[in-house]
């Protein structure tokens, strides 16, 4: 201080250059050892399950520097002398300080849970700092949002372990008093259940442009994983969407136009970051009295911009069976965009436990993403861009450890390679390899059977006309070839006693194209005036297939078919063939027009047909064996153009006929999913019943609801050659219940249909109606009233008005049980 002193009362003509540079270097050097200041650093974890906690505000003493752990509870600050302790708060913890003194090296910092649940509801007088927050957060979003940029590039290094929620050490209380001998609690102090790694290049062009090609992939027990489930997509890569996506279900977002309605906001902490920024910790949950498929969790924002720097968030509503965590960490990159570098994603699996001395401890998966190599704008080819959104290299499954390192944000722990080393063993013993070919054929309805599979739908079935069938349905795998598929079955049916069969011959010419050659023949039992469109086959999952139960009415038809398939412009599918029929009448039935010598009742036909598939912006998943589709946003349009020739082939009728569908799916905030099926048909000249609409009646007093179909209608109570229809169905969900244990899904039904018929008269010994007038029916379904291990069931009714209505109000109900998969393949229900 009298060295400072002096220099001040003296002029500087008094001292010699050397003693001015001597001076000037020792001010440099001081100002950059205060401005470096002190590092401390270490992790942030809950002291009773010593998991890392997230975003934890760490502010010092004077209040002027703060920071927050990351996404792994890892924290550092650098802090000028003076400053003696640290703050360490965190919604739901108890405050922490702690004496700089003590953090030399890095330490692991232990907050206490609070005893408490959060605060109720309370409204406190003057304006919410957080609500003003919150509106600039929503002005900003749009300039935020990583989707409005013209195109970006990263690499993604994804890692999820499946262990128990608390890893046991010795002094656990889940241990009982045989510890010693319990080798499953063992296993868990020294290895996890379960470890997959992944690493994923992505590229991104607006709009709606985007690939991920997974270049490494890790499994523990498998060597050759066919199926990538990638831990980023458990959840929305982006806090800015509309709606918000976890484990397949969709949340409002907290920071979505008209938020400030439904969700109450409220200031929990501020800090002031490394970069002088301010950075405001808000909590967010649905206001009191609203029922919305809502979140819970944390923001905080910073001043920069008013963008999300951290989220951690989840589902408001307890979620039975499996519950879903998300955390994202953002960052400023290139001091121009806020970006995702890190996403946690935790699944709770409520429904699955070990047990042990009476103890029991629940599985719990932990999902990490770390987002790095980060390119904002790069020059991106259109065309590079395809149908396929995610596709698995050949080489994945097979990188060596030195590529691993590169992709790793961290060397594997002790633990992790014991993970492997145990479950690699294991899968070798057990065969896992062979037990996952053999779920990827269950999850396409085959079973793998040496060089065969086995055709699951082709085994047993029921339907009101044939009565129980059984049979036996197979064809070849990719052990016999990738370029071609044989298949055959064959059926014995109990009612009508009629045996049926089939072969099919697929044959792939240009695998990019998806070009494939079909020749198939049949002698079978096909439903009277059914209509089949293009890769429209539901599943053994799908409540659609209840439809085939109620099917009373079918022809034997003998049939040869011969065509190809291709995919154009990424979202069309195109078959075009020829095929002849020979159609055998049901019963006495005769058709006979004035210019027929003779009716008919057998007849034949020789056709082209020409039929697509058109789904904008479909996304698929491509493991280098089958492509599963991701879906798409806007509607599915099937078309079918069929020609018939009178004369080839002995073929009896000229027809022309087009047949269309059309189906949506869309949510709407605040309201729940919504369903729209709209099907036509036009045939231009006369033809059998067989060959004409019956209508999709699927009526009983009390029967099983089978969506897109009318539940009033009996079937075949109607015939027409020309008909539009429309099913359209609205599932609140559980918006309409507020109960914490009790939650039904209310699903709101109406569909109606008009039909019309040329020539009535030339259809004999049958009877039926025309439905000009139109057929309407509404009803109401409470889906998920119990809740089982293969369904969750629920009851309903619908009701038939209109010109068609009966006389009797009895006549008019139908009551319906639904059947809905618990899985529906929804891993948050």
């Amino acid at each position: 201080m009298n060295c400072l002193i002096f220099v001040k009362n003296r002029t500087m003509k008094q001292f010699s250059r050397f003693k001015i540079g001597i001076l000037i270097a020792f001010v440099l050097i001081a100002s950059n050892l205060v401005a470096q200041g002190i590092k401390y650093q270490g992790l942030v974890v809950d002291e009773k399950t010593k998991e890392p906690l997230a975003f934890v505000n760490i502010i010092s003493s004077s209040g002027r520097y703060g920071s927050t752990s990351d996404i792994d509870g890892k924290f550092a600050i650098v802090l000028p002398p003076g400053n003696d302790s640290l703050r360490f708060s965190y919604l739901g913890y108890e405050t922490k300080f702690v004496a700089t003194n003590q953090l030399k090296g890095p330490k692991t910092i232990f907050l206490t849970p609070k005893q408490f649940e959060l605060a109720e509801f309370v409204v406190v007088p003057g304006p919410n700092l957080a609500h003003r927050i919150i509106k600039n957060v929503v002005n900003n979003r749009d300039q935020n949002n990583p989707q409005k940029l013209d195109s970006y590039s990263y690499t993604t290094y994804d890692k999820m372990v499946i262990t128990i929620d608390s890893i046991p050490n010795e002094s656990d209380s889940l241990l009982g008093e045989n510890d010693s001998t319990d080798r499953l609690l063992q296993f868990f102090r020294k290895r996890d259940l379960f470890l997959m790694e992944t690493a994923v290049e992505k590229k991104f062009l607006a709009p709606d442009k985007s690939h991920e090609r997974v270049v490494a992939t890790k499994v523990s027990g498998l060597k050759d994983p066919m199926m990538v489930y990638l831990v980023s997509q458990l959840q929305s890569t982006s806090f800015y969407d509309e709606i918000i996506h976890i484990a397949n279900k969709n949340y409002i977002n907290p920071i979505s136009k008209g938020s400030l309605i439904k969700y109450y906001f409220n200031m929990e902490d501020t800090l002031l970051a490394d970069n002088q920024d301010t950075v405001f910790t808000i909590s967010f949950r649905p206001r009191p009295n609203t029922n919305f498929d809502g979140m819970k969790g944390l923001l905080h924002i910073s001043t920069n911009r008013w963008a999300i720097v951290n989220v951690k968030a989840e589902p408001a509503k307890d979620e039975k069976g499996i519950a879903v965590q998300i955390q994202q960490k953002y960052e400023l990159i290139n001091g121009e965009q806020w970006f995702p570098v890190q996403l946690n994603t935790n699944i709770f699996f409520d429904v699955l436990s070990v047990s042990s001395g009476g103890k029991n401890a629940r599985l719990i998966g932990i999902g990490k993403t770390y987002i790095k190599d980060i390119e904002l704008n790069p020059e991106l080819i259109k065309r590079a861009f395809s149908h396929i959104e995610v596709e698995l290299d050949p080489n994945a499954a097979f990188q060596k450890e030195e590529q691993w390192k590169s992709y790793r944000t961290d060397s594997l722990s002790y633990r992790d390679r014991a993970t492997y080393q145990f479950m690699d063993s294991v899968g070798k013993e057990a065969k896992f390899d062979q037990k996952l070919k053999e779920l990827e054929t269950v999850l396409t309805g085959k079973v793998s059977w040496g060089v065969l599979d086995l055709l699951l739908d082709r085994f047993v079935g029921y339907n009101s006309f044939e009565g129980f069938w059984i049979g036996a349905g197979m064809e070849t795998n990719r052990r016999v070839s990738e370029k071609f598929k044989l298949s055959a079955y064959y059926a014995y049916s109990f009612k009508d006693k009629q045996s049926k069969f089939g072969t099919n011959l697929e044959l792939l010419l240009y695998k990019p194209k998806e070009i494939k050659g079909h020749i198939n023949y049949f002698a079978d039992n096909i439903e009277t005036g059914s209509v089949s469109f293009l890769e429209d086959k539901t599943s053994l999952l799908d409540p659609r297939a209840y439809r085939e139960y109620f099917i009373s009415r079918m022809n034997f038809t003998t049939a040869s078919q011969a065509g190809i398939s291709w995919r154009m412009f990424n979202y069309f599918k195109v078959f075009a063939g020829a095929k002849q029929e020979k159609v055998e009448a049901i019963g006495n039935y005769q058709f006979q027009r004035p210019d027929d010598s003779n009716p008919f009742t057998d007849f034949k036909t020789t056709e082209f047909g020409l039929s697509f598939r058109f789904a904008y912006k479909e996304k698929f998943f491509d493991n280098g064996r089958m492509q599963v589709s991701m879906g798409t946003k806007y509607p599915i349009l099937w078309v079918n153009y069929t020609q018939g020739f009178r004369g080839l082939l002995d073929s009896d009728f000229d027809h022309q006929k087009i047949d269309i569908q059309l189906r949506k799916f869309f949510y709407t905030k605040y309201l729940g999913q919504t369903t729209i099926d709209l099907r036509s048909g036009f045939i231009l000249g006369d033809l059998p019943l067989a060959k004409l609409y019956s209508g999709s009646g699927t009526y009983g007093l009390f029967s099983l609801w089978a969506p897109a179909s009318f539940g009033t209608m009996r079937p075949n109570e109607f015939l027409s050659d020309r008909y539009v229809s429309v099913f359209f169905s609205h599932n609140f969900g559980t918006l309409l219940g507020k109960s914490e244990h009790f939650k039904p899904e209310f699903e709101l039904l109406t569909n109606g249909g008009m039909g019309w018929l040329n020539h009535p008269e030339y259809h004999f010994n049958t009877s039926f109606k025309t439905m000009e007038l139109g057929y309407f029916e509404s009803g109401l379904m409470i889906n998920n009233l119990v809740r089982l291990y293969l369904f969750n069931v629920g009851i309903g009714s619908m009701y038939r008005y209109g010109a068609y209505s009966f006389d009797q109000f009895s006549d008019n109900i139908s009551v319906k049980l639904t059947l809905t998969m618990p899985l529906d393949l929804k891993i948050g229900e």
